[in-house]
């Protein structure tokens, strides 16, 4: 073949596949791809799998002033819709054991619209959610704390929600260690458990005393911080949320 007759070969080639690039569908944009960087689509089953996958919901109740947060496990979301989460709201030791029952439903930017499913709390209005994995790991006294599973975890009258960062039973010597004991071995246990979540660092004067910290004039004032609970005289409790509702990802 001469090559001018090749040239004109390699060229009909350009053609025939330029032509049938044109004819092909375009792909479609994944729905995450018109997401803001701290809010990637997972789908329900990813989510759970994820012991991990905390999450700060900051809202507002109509009619009040404060914004709150409130943490929980990530179950879901929907692009412009809102956040499926899931928390211990309360843990009674006579009647739960070490095994607090977990709740289930949406925060919504519109809860009382029809597309925001249910179950849902219709008197939270979101504002906005920030996961754990996109946090720069919070730092105390020259040590770094990254989250580990999300639990739910009580020392005194009412549990909280967060991410294991560390624990250290009492009348230990040696640092805390940042791997999760597992589950069960936090229960009524003397010793110091270090968390990561969400909270206002100051918060407002006039705030409820009840919990200063989950409120806020300005929803930019929660911030992600590490917190210590317990201590070798008082006993706290820890579970993996996933372990409670039986989706923890298998050893």
């Amino acid at each position: 073949m001469s090559v001018h007759a090749g040239h004109l070969a390699r060229t009909a080639r350009l053609t025939m596949l330029l032509t049938a690039a044109a004819a092909a569908p375009a792909l479609a944009l994944s729905p995450a791809a018109a997401l803001p960087a701290d809010a990637v689509n997972l789908t329900p089953t990813a989510a759970q799998a994820n012991p991990s996958a905390g999450v700060a919901v900051i809202y507002r109740i109509p009619g009040q002033s404060y914004y709150r947060v409130h943490n929980a496990l990530l179950l879901e979301e929907k692009s412009g819709v809102g956040v499926k989460i899931a928390h211990v709201a309360s843990w009674n030791y006579q009647a739960n054991g070490d095994n607090p029952p977990v709740q289930q439903f949406w925060v919504c930017f519109h809860p009382g619209s029809a597309a925001c499913p249910t179950p849902k709390r219709t008197n939270w209005v979101l504002n906005s959610y920030h996961k754990y994995a996109n946090q720069k790991c919070p730092t105390r006294n020259g040590v770094t704390y990254c989250p580990g599973p999300f639990i739910a975890y009580k020392s005194s009258t009412r549990p909280h929600n967060g991410a294991f960062a560390c624990w250290r039973p009492a009348g230990s010597t040696s640092p805390c260690t940042k791997t999760w004991p597992g589950d069960n071995k936090i229960y009524r246990s003397t010793g110091t458990l270090t968390v990561d979540h969400y909270v206002n660092p100051t918060p407002p004067q006039h705030a409820p005393t009840v919990n200063r910290g989950s409120y806020a004039t300005n929803p930019g004032d929660f911030k992600f911080r590490v917190q210590t609970v317990g201590g070798n005289t008082t006993r706290v409790s820890a579970q993996r949320i996933c372990y409670l509702l039986k989706t923890c990802p298998k050893q």
